[in-house]
């Protein structure tokens, strides 16, 4: 069976990119060494929040605002400040419904909110058309729930006041250059989505609207907090899973459990059978959650 490797982020508690910045627009990681290093710190705290250790590695990722900064990336897809990574689990929930929320050690998006997606179109990080209206499709897909949260897409190249900036990236280091792979930041600790979802030049160039749509539905639902469906085994990819952890994966009551719904647009790879459309479970999640 065919699939399609979406390099980016995956089902019911997706993860994405954590960000952190200083004031030039560079991180100088202490953590980070010159030959990149992974510290036993680093690997156990991965564990501890459900992480897979087997491929981490390090990475220089430079945003469409120019900022560069060193991060781990996990599962292939999934990256992470070690300041964010250090502060998973680390803050308390509040009452009210307009702070900052938690669903255990993973941070989700405030709600009720209303959601700014801008979809780049300036220069080489311009979306195409067809990936113009995958992401309307996939914005579509979270509207049409009955969530708390709703969201509102403009097509521009100014994304300052934006909570999501979705556009094609040409740096091949952060979003390999073959197939259809994106990649998106995990919620912040301040209660805002993941901010950027950067997509390849092989999704931008892609005529297959049902595919994109489906790239851009993983990778938004990374940016508001869901993990990959199949963490446990990455079973879609065919590669190895991970244990659940001292910590323990984060199932969300009333769906299927990790690695049990075939048909969910957050497994690691979804199959071309599946178009790009939330699955029931996928949906039930989401609601659950906001």
């Amino acid at each position: 069976m065919k699939r399609i490797y979406l390099k980016t982020a995956g089902v019911l508690l997706a993860l994405a990119t954590l960000n952190s910045c200083n004031n030039d627009g560079n991180v100088n990681d202490p953590n980070l060494t010159e030959d990149d290093e992974i510290s036993i710190e680093v690997i156990n705290k991965l564990k501890e929040v459900n992480l897979n250790v087997d491929y981490i590695k390090t990475v220089t990722f430079k945003s469409l605002d120019g900022k560069t900064e060193k991060l781990y990336e996990v599962e292939g897809d999934v990256t992470i400040s070690h300041e964010e990574l250090m502060k998973i689990g680390t803050q308390q929930s509040k009452s009210s419904t307009s702070s900052k929320r938690q669903y255990r050690t993973y941070n989700l998006v405030s709600s009720p909110s209303t959601i700014k997606v801008v979809g780049y179109t300036g220069g080489v990080n311009a979306l195409s058309s067809t990936a113009r209206t995958g992401l309307q499709y996939a914005v579509n897909n979270f509207n049409n729930l009955n969530s708390s949260i709703n969201m509102q897409l403009v097509f521009s190249t100014q994304f300052s006041s934006s909570d999501i900036v979705v556009y094609r990236t040409t740096d091949t280091n952060d979003v390999p250059a073959d197939g259809i792979r994106g990649r998106a930041n995990f919620p912040q600790n301040n209660g805002l989505p993941g901010h950027w979802v950067r997509i390849n030049q092989g999704a931008n160039n892609s005529n297959d609207t049902q595919i994109i749509e489906g790239l851009m539905t993983h990778e938004i639902g990374h940016a508001i907090g869901l993990r990959h469906t199949d963490w446990n085994t990455r079973q879609s990819c065919r590669q190895s899973g991970e244990s659940a952890g001292s910590a323990g994966a984060v199932y969300i009551p009333g769906t299927a459990g990790a690695s049990n719904d075939s048909n969910s647009i957050m497994n690691a790879c979804f199959p071309s059978h599946v178009q790009g459309e939330l699955s029931n479970y996928d949906k039930i999640a989401l609601e659950y959650i906001y």
